[in-house]
Protein backbone atom coordinates (compact mmCIF):
# COMPACT_ATOMS: atom_id res chain seq x y z
CA UNK A 1 0.00 0.00 0.00
CA UNK A 2 2.78 2.17 0.60
CA UNK A 3 4.15 2.50 -3.29
CA UNK A 4 0.08 2.96 -3.84
CA UNK A 5 0.08 5.86 -1.34
CA UNK A 6 3.37 7.95 -3.07
CA UNK A 7 2.18 7.42 -6.45
CA UNK A 8 -1.34 8.98 -5.80
CA UNK A 9 0.54 11.42 -3.72
CA UNK A 10 -1.20 10.74 -0.21
CA UNK A 11 0.60 11.76 3.24
CA UNK A 12 2.77 9.30 4.57
CA UNK A 13 -0.12 8.08 7.20
CA UNK A 14 -2.30 7.37 4.72
CA UNK A 15 -0.70 3.26 5.11
CA UNK A 16 -2.16 3.85 8.75
CA UNK A 17 -5.66 5.01 7.57
CA UNK A 18 -6.03 2.09 5.19
CA UNK A 19 -4.89 -0.80 7.43
CA UNK A 20 -6.31 0.12 10.64
CA UNK A 21 -10.40 0.05 9.55
CA UNK A 22 -10.33 -3.33 10.02
CA UNK A 23 -8.07 -5.13 12.92
CA UNK A 24 -5.20 -7.40 12.13
CA UNK A 25 -6.66 -10.29 13.91
CA UNK A 26 -9.98 -9.83 12.93
CA UNK A 27 -8.57 -9.72 8.74
CA UNK A 28 -6.91 -12.89 9.40
CA UNK A 29 -9.34 -14.69 10.89
CA UNK A 30 -11.74 -13.60 7.76
CA UNK A 31 -9.14 -15.08 5.29
CA UNK A 32 -8.65 -18.14 7.19
CA UNK A 33 -12.86 -18.85 7.45
CA UNK A 34 -13.53 -17.33 3.80
CA UNK A 35 -10.36 -20.13 2.17
CA UNK A 36 -11.16 -22.86 4.68
CA UNK A 37 -15.06 -22.98 4.70
CA UNK A 38 -16.37 -21.14 1.48
CA UNK A 39 -13.14 -21.57 -0.85
CA UNK A 40 -12.17 -25.21 -0.76
CA UNK A 41 -15.09 -26.58 -0.15
CA UNK A 42 -17.60 -24.93 -2.59
CA UNK A 43 -15.13 -24.15 -5.52
CA UNK A 44 -12.01 -26.05 -5.01
CA UNK A 45 -12.98 -29.53 -4.09
CA UNK A 46 -16.00 -29.59 -6.54
CA UNK A 47 -13.36 -28.88 -9.38
CA UNK A 48 -10.73 -31.78 -8.55
CA UNK A 49 -13.08 -34.29 -8.59
CA UNK A 50 -15.28 -33.75 -11.75
CA UNK A 51 -11.71 -32.57 -13.53
CA UNK A 52 -10.54 -35.82 -12.01
CA UNK A 53 -13.80 -37.94 -13.42
CA UNK A 54 -13.07 -36.45 -16.71
CA UNK A 55 -9.53 -37.42 -16.69
CA UNK A 56 -10.56 -41.21 -16.36
CA UNK A 57 -10.74 -43.16 -19.79
CA UNK A 58 -14.26 -44.55 -19.23
CA UNK A 59 -15.05 -41.24 -19.29
CA UNK A 60 -14.52 -40.39 -22.87
CA UNK A 61 -18.10 -42.27 -23.29
CA UNK A 62 -20.37 -41.04 -21.01
CA UNK A 63 -22.04 -37.55 -21.71
CA UNK A 64 -20.24 -34.49 -19.99
CA UNK A 65 -23.21 -34.17 -17.51
CA UNK A 66 -22.82 -37.70 -16.24
CA UNK A 67 -19.78 -37.24 -15.84
CA UNK A 68 -19.65 -34.17 -13.37
CA UNK A 69 -22.51 -36.22 -11.78
CA UNK A 70 -20.28 -38.63 -10.98
CA UNK A 71 -17.49 -36.69 -9.67
CA UNK A 72 -19.96 -34.71 -8.02
CA UNK A 73 -21.17 -37.64 -6.54
CA UNK A 74 -17.79 -38.54 -4.87
CA UNK A 75 -17.19 -34.93 -4.09
CA UNK A 76 -20.11 -35.36 -1.83
CA UNK A 77 -19.11 -38.39 -0.26
CA UNK A 78 -15.79 -37.60 0.52
CA UNK A 79 -16.33 -33.76 1.57
CA UNK A 80 -16.32 -34.25 5.50
CA UNK A 81 -12.59 -36.33 5.16
CA UNK A 82 -11.04 -34.02 2.71
CA UNK A 83 -12.65 -30.78 4.91
CA UNK A 84 -10.86 -32.02 7.55
CA UNK A 85 -7.85 -33.16 6.15
CA UNK A 86 -7.47 -29.61 4.34
CA UNK A 87 -8.34 -27.70 7.61
CA UNK A 88 -5.60 -29.65 9.33
CA UNK A 89 -3.41 -28.51 6.42
CA UNK A 90 -4.18 -24.86 5.77
CA UNK A 91 -5.33 -23.41 9.15
CA UNK A 92 -2.18 -23.23 10.83
CA UNK A 93 -0.26 -22.50 7.60
CA UNK A 94 -2.69 -19.35 6.94
CA UNK A 95 -2.87 -18.13 10.65
CA UNK A 96 0.93 -17.87 10.70
CA UNK A 97 1.30 -16.79 7.06
CA UNK A 98 -1.25 -14.37 7.21
CA UNK A 99 -0.68 -13.09 11.05
CA UNK A 100 3.09 -13.08 11.07
CA UNK A 101 4.73 -13.81 7.77
CA UNK A 102 6.06 -10.69 5.89
CA UNK A 103 3.74 -10.19 2.18
CA UNK A 104 7.35 -11.41 0.11
CA UNK A 105 6.86 -14.71 1.96
CA UNK A 106 2.96 -15.43 1.78
CA UNK A 107 3.08 -16.50 -1.93
CA UNK A 108 6.03 -19.53 -1.43
CA UNK A 109 4.65 -20.03 2.17
CA UNK A 110 1.08 -20.90 0.57
CA UNK A 111 3.02 -22.89 -2.25
CA UNK A 112 4.62 -25.27 0.07
CA UNK A 113 1.23 -25.88 1.87
CA UNK A 114 -0.42 -26.15 -1.61
CA UNK A 115 2.37 -28.99 -2.79
CA UNK A 116 1.52 -30.47 0.70
CA UNK A 117 -1.89 -30.41 0.10
CA UNK A 118 -2.20 -31.89 -3.63
CA UNK A 119 0.43 -34.71 -2.78
CA UNK A 120 -1.90 -35.68 0.35
CA UNK A 121 -5.34 -35.15 -1.65
CA UNK A 122 -3.80 -37.07 -4.84
CA UNK A 123 -2.81 -39.94 -2.09
CA UNK A 124 -6.04 -40.10 -0.76
CA UNK A 125 -8.48 -39.61 -3.73
CA UNK A 126 -6.37 -39.53 -6.84
CA UNK A 127 -5.74 -42.77 -8.06
CA UNK A 128 -8.67 -45.33 -8.50
CA UNK A 129 -7.10 -48.40 -6.26
CA UNK A 130 -7.91 -51.97 -8.19
CA UNK A 131 -9.61 -53.99 -5.60
CA UNK A 132 -7.79 -57.29 -7.60
CA UNK A 133 -4.78 -58.52 -6.63
CA UNK A 134 -2.16 -57.63 -9.77
CA UNK A 135 -0.47 -60.41 -11.98
CA UNK A 136 3.26 -61.03 -10.99
CA UNK A 137 5.39 -61.06 -14.06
Amino acid sequence: MSAWCAVAGARPRCRDRLTSAVPRAQAVAAAVVLDNCVHIPCLYLPTFYCMREFSKPASSTLAPADVVRLGLGDYRSNLWDDVCLQACIFVPVQIANFGFNPPHLRVPTVVAAGAVWVTCLSYFRGGGRSSEPQAET
